[in-house]
């Protein structure tokens, strides 16, 4: 009974998030307990019990998406962003159509100052969700970031669309406007 009850939970959680659950020769009761654990440490800010239990989940479930993607945001809160981007673009080959590990992926290249690389993926998650505004806002933060002025302004007028009453957008909006040299 219980390792029926595992697999059901493991595909309804990561059917919930976009991911793949095409295998099921892993043992999907002990990746679901270990990828638990790690979350539970995660929040109380154990990021090394945290990033162990996330491999033990993968170690028992290789194609865990959300584990990768979990581990990636552990490793990222290190600042292994190398680590994280690779995690991110394994949970991306399992679950192309998750928007999150694109976003995170997104924004570890940010930080590395890859703006091409995360504008790639904020466009992706855009693609995936045109309604999602931090997607567009981080998207046009980063053409701000290369000084892409026309990026940036189109997609600060995206998100006040979406959004009318979005200050931030607002505020970025004018000052971009005001950099290239015009007026909204």
């Amino acid at each position: 009974m219980r390792s029926w009850i595992g697999r059901v939970l493991v595909i309804l959680c990561v059917t919930a998030l976009g991911c793949a659950t095409e295998s099921y020769g892993e043992d999907t009761d002990e990746a679901l307990i270990h990828l638990n654990r790690g979350v539970q440490l995660f929040g109380k800010r154990d990021l090394n019990g945290a990033i162990a239990e996330y491999r033990t989940a993968i170690g028992f479930y290789p194609n865990y998406a959300v584990a990768h993607m979990y581990l990636g945001d552990a490793l990222a809160a290190k600042r292994d962003w190398e680590g994280a981007i690779a995690e991110y673009h394994t949970a991306i080959d399992l679950a192309p159509n998750n928007t999150t590990p694109h976003y995170n992926l997104g924004l570890a290249l940010a930080v590395k100052q890859d703006w091409d690389g995360a504008i790639a993926e904020y466009r992706i998650v855009i693609g995936l969700d045109p309604n999602l505004i931090f997607a567009h806002m981080t998207l046009a933060d980063a053409f701000a970031a290369k000084q892409n002025w026309n990026g940036a302004i189109t997609e600060y007028r995206t998100i006040l669309r979406l959004a009318p009453n979005h200050t931030a957008a607002r505020i970025a909006l004018d000052t971009a406007l005001r950099t290239r040299g015009e007026q909204r």
